[in-house]
């Protein structure tokens, strides 16, 4: 039975963030601690099932049942891994839709950030480039406004200089 909710524990652990519910607390936390207090008990009472605790609280014709649900665990709790670096990794690739900065704006949001933290504000640019003395330009295309004219800058320049937003043109 522990064994049992242990994979259960991990099926419901790779789709909803355990802690964040009240069944995290209700049902989650005491399964799991019933489980290690279940195995602590199985190795004082047979020292022999240190190899693997878990599948020795069962009984032999639950084994297969057992390996097929923790598989299962896995390969679901990887996936909902894996989903959540990949939105991770959209939402720091992708600027805000449809956001038109004002020139001021543009410039005192990034000034003195970081690579990283101008992909985080603003997302990844157009197109990059060097300076001949290795001080990278990023460009992007039609994301700030001369508040005067209102009129779309098409190209906007982010100079980098020691690893940090030195000036932004338009």
């Amino acid at each position: 039975m522990p064994a049992t909710v242990s994979s259960t524990v991990s099926l419901f652990a790779g789709s909803v963030p355990v802690y964040e519910t009240t069944a995290g607390f209700a049902f989650v936390m005491p399964a799991l601690v019933l489980n290690y207090f279940g195995q602590g008990a199985l190795l004082l009472a047979e020292p022999g099932a240190i190899e693997s605790p878990f599948y020795h609280l069962a009984p032999d014709w639950a084994l297969v049942p057992m390996v097929i649900l923790s598989t299962l665990a896995t390969v679901i709790a990887s996936q909902a891994e894996r989903q959540q670096r990949q939105t991770e990794q959209q939402q720091q690739q992708t600027e805000p839709v449809g956001k038109l900065y004002t020139r001021d704006e543009f410039r005192k949001l990034l000034m003195g950030k970081t690579m990283d933290e101008v992909l985080k504000a603003i997302g990844k640019p157009e197109s990059t480039s060097d300076t001949p003395d290795r001080n990278p330009t990023w460009y992007y295309k039609n994301i700030t406004h001369d508040p005067l004219t209102k009129e779309t800058d098409s190209t906007t320049y982010v100079d980098f200089r020691r690893g940090r937003v030195e000036d932004v043109r338009f």
